[in-house]
C-alpha cells in the first residue's frame, strides 16, 4: 500500500491493487451492506476499476466515465493514437 503518499509510479497491477485494499477497507464497518457495494470511476481509474471488477465480485454496480479506449492507448505510443481509427 501507498501509506496514502504518491509513489509517482504508472504501475496497473498496484492500482488495481488499491481499488481491491479500498474495498477491503470499506465493507468492514458493521454499517455497509457488502451486497450493495458499487464504485464510480472517472478515466483512467475507470479502465482499473472495471478490470477489477470482473474479478472481484464485490463490487456489485459499477459506473465508469472513459474518454478513450487507455488499453490501445497503452498499447501504441501516445503521438500514433487515433481515438477514430481501427484498433
Amino acid at each position: 500500500m501507498s501509506g496514502a503518499g504518491p509513489r509517482f509510479i504508472e504501475d496497473p497491477s498496484i492500482r488495481a491493487s488499491d481499488i481491491r485494499f479500498a474495498i477491503d477497507y470499506l465493507v468492514t464497518p458493521p454499517y455497509v451492506d457488502v451486497e450493495r457495494v458499487g464504485a464510480i470511476s472517472v478515466c483512467r481509474g475507470g479502465t482499473y476499476t472495471t478490470n477489477v471488477a470482473t474479478i472481484d465480485h464485490r463490487i456489485k454496480a459499477l459506473i465508469s466515465v472513459t474518454g478513450m479506449n487507455f488499453g490501445r492507448l497503452i498499447r501504441k505510443p501516445f503521438r500514433e493514437f487515433d481515438p477514430v481509427g481501427n484498433m
